[in-house]
């Protein structure tokens, strides 16, 4: 879905998604999208302005960091499986919920791990397009 669909269809759907998880894995690309929405995207973290969209549903940004493509052709990889980042804001108080939702539906037994910074994974960064395994992406980032 291009990302300058998401504010009519945040307009459209928010009210009937209230309470939920949305996994969001859209990216603003110039071309596309054009400049001022990649501009506005640029200024905070992915998941904040779709958020903005979404009152009330649970924003959880994923399978963003690379092509369909590649999800396609890797599907049936022997392991060690590639690395798909998954991100998302807790409400003070809650246990984090959405992210563990994500996870089960992509494969039991996935950590969650502290990312480095919340933009890490957003198009341009150093955690995007990496078709790597998670030790690998770990190495990459300098997580321990």
């Amino acid at each position: 879905m291009p990302y300058g669909a998401v504010p009519q269809i945040g307009k459209d759907y928010s009210a009937a998604m209230k309470g939920k998880v949305m996994l969001d894995a859209c990216n603003a690309v110039s071309t596309r999208d054009g400049t001022d929405c990649r501009r506005s995207r640029a200024k905070l973290a992915s998941a904040v302005t779709t958020q903005k969209y979404f009152p009330g549903v649970r924003i959880v940004r994923a399978f963003n960091t690379m092509s369909y493509m590649v999800f396609a052709r890797e599907a049936n990889r022997p392991d060690p499986k590639l690395a798909i980042p998954i991100a998302g804001r807790r409400p003070a108080g809650h246990a984090d919920r959405g992210c563990a939702r994500a996870r089960r539906r992509l494969r039991s037994g996935h950590r969650r791990e502290r990312l480095p910074t919340r933009g890490a994974f957003q198009r341009g960064q150093a955690g995007y397009g990496q078709q790597v395994t998670a030790a690998e992406l770990k190495q990459k980032l300098s997580l321990p």
